[in-house]
């Protein structure tokens, strides 16, 4: 039943796709699939955050002393975020991180 419903899909997929269709058309037809990527989307961060918090609240203590060691790499990463989203006004970053020297 999955097989077929598969195939009648990409045989239905194909014929749609030799037509033309309206502007009206198309914004009906892609309504619903906006509305799942839209849900999607604010299903995603609660998500992960939750699963972070149940993970770091199953940690030992003695993993929990790799705090600083965490804290200096969020520090690290966070840093180099908001420098390569600074690039074109700042040239910190280019002295830092030459690697991210951008060819125009």
């Amino acid at each position: 039943m999955t097989i077929a419903g598969v195939v009648l899909g990409m045989v239905f997929g194909f014929l749609a796709r030799l037509t033309t269709y309206t502007p009206d058309t198309v914004m009906l037809i892609s309504f619903p699939g906006d509305i799942l990527m839209r849900m999607l989307k604010m299903l995603i961060l609660p998500l992960i955050i939750s699963s972070l918090v149940a993970g770091l609240a199953q940690l030992d203590a003695k993993v929990l002393s790799l705090g600083s060691y965490l804290k200096h790499l969020f520090l690290y990463f966070t840093f180099l975020s908001f420098s390569v989203l600074d690039l074109p006004s700042s040239p910190l970053p280019l002295l830092l991180f030459p690697f991210l020297i951008l060819t125009s």
